[in-house]
């Protein structure tokens, strides 16, 4: 790997990453069809430009581009860091539609950490009845 600009790094944890970092959802989907061997060359390029730190998620292409992503991560293990979200829900029937898979109960079941959530949720939209699987969708 050469790198023709020397891209500065920064702390997070104890890894260093490339100061800038590469968000792949565009990849699967939001901006049109893709070309995957153009893709593949676009991450191959920011890793050659010092990118190290890549961001995917498993809702981006109803989990294609985890999928797509992980090819290119399993041939760079030892270079990248991986970033991921998980647990946001989408629906096929309802494009717009965010939510977190079993909602408010779910929460609830697994703590008050969680269940915090719900007064994030309510503060952001001034209804204390809201939840977070509602909030992001902008739905209450």
């Amino acid at each position: 790997m050469t790198s023709t600009t020397a891209l500065p790094t920064a702390a997070l944890g104890n890894t260093r990453v490339g100061a800038q970092g590469y968000g792949a959802m565009g990849i699967s989907e939001f901006y049109g069809p893709t070309d995957a061997v153009e893709a593949r060359a676009t991450l191959e390029r920011a890793l050659e430009l010092g990118v190290t730190l890549f961001d995917t998620a498993d809702m981006y292409g109803s989990g294609h581009n985890e999928e797509f992503v992980g090819e290119f991560v399993r041939a760079h293990r030892e270079n990248v860091v991986l970033a991921t979200k998980f647990g946001l829900e989408r629906r096929a029937d309802d494009p717009a539609y965010r939510g977190i898979p079993g909602g408010r109960e779910r929460r609830r079941r697994n703590g008050d950490e969680l269940a915090a959530l719900d007064a994030i949720a309510g503060a952001v939209s001034g209804n204390r009845n809201a939840d977070m699987s509602f909030i992001s969708a902008g739905r209450e």
